[in-house]
């Protein structure tokens, strides 16, 4: 009987295969600089007054430490359209705010506060502006690019109300994790919705179980339709095209 020869395991895989440790190692160096980022993001931009409603009034943001340990600041840097170095010995407490504004001692008899930091150089713009957070070794911990337009709210561009993070964990670049305070003058140095979300005035528009028409046209209707045009129960919605925005 011939002896039997088989190739080694190694010349059995198919040309071009990828060995498990080698695609292991791979996604580990590509997703090494999100786990970083995720990591780096210790402390994030919160709140911001950047159009107070009187001229005097100060520009101010504020800053959350999302770990449960102390951060130490020293160093750091706000950059973009205002820009201030934290100084030497600043520490934000575990799970706590601080507040950098342009003129500190106005903000702080304004909203009854104390530790405010600054002033800084450069202003706000009423409109849209970048900032970012750096740290010591200037490695970029956070950044934002808000807007009066947009998915953003307009109520901060200059009503008094300041532009606020919905929940301090939500993703800062993102436009619809931010919404204007629910106080004039916002919550410098404090939870931005300390009783809930903020939602506009309840109103009923049509009852459940009520019957009601569609005017997919897209003209407007010949003539004002009363309730005594339609039948017993039934209620018409009238809602002009782009009036409507949640």
């Amino acid at each position: 009987m011939l002896p039997l020869h088989f190739p080694p395991v190694e010349a059995l895989k198919p040309r071009g295969s990828i060995a498990p440790g080698f695609l292991i190692r791979w996604l580990a160096v590509l997703l090494l600089p999100l786990a970083a980022r995720a990591v780096d993001t210790t402390t994030v931009f919160n709140e911001v007054m950047y159009h107070p409603a009187g001229a005097d009034d100060p520009e101010w943001i504020e800053l959350h430490n999302e770990m449960a340990v102390n951060m130490d600041l020293s160093g750091w840097r706000i950059t973009g359209g205002v820009n201030f170095t934290f100084p030497a010995g600043t520490t934000i407490a575990a799970g706590g705010y601080m507040v950098v504004a342009s003129n500190p001692a106005a903000l702080q008899a304004s909203a009854g506060i104390t530790g405010v930091l600054g002033p800084w150089t450069g202003s706000l713009d009423n409109g849209s502006e970048m900032i970012t957070l750096r740290n010591a070794i200037d490695r970029e911990m956070d950044e934002f690019h808000y807007e009066d337009s947009g998915c953003f709210p307009v109520a901060p561009d200059g009503s008094g109300v300041s532009l606020a993070k919905r929940a301090p964990q939500l993703a800062t670049g993102d436009p619809e994790s931010w919404n204007f305070s629910g106080k004039i003058g916002g919550t410098p140095g404090a939870e931005n919705f300390p009783t809930g979300p903020i939602y506009g005035p309840t109103t009923t528009v049509a009852a459940f179980g009520d019957a009601w028409n569609f005017n997919q046209t897209g003209r407007e209707p010949r003539r004002r339709v009363g309730a005594n045009d339609l039948p017993h129960g039934q209620r018409r919605l009238a809602v002009r095209a782009g009036s409507v925005r949640v």
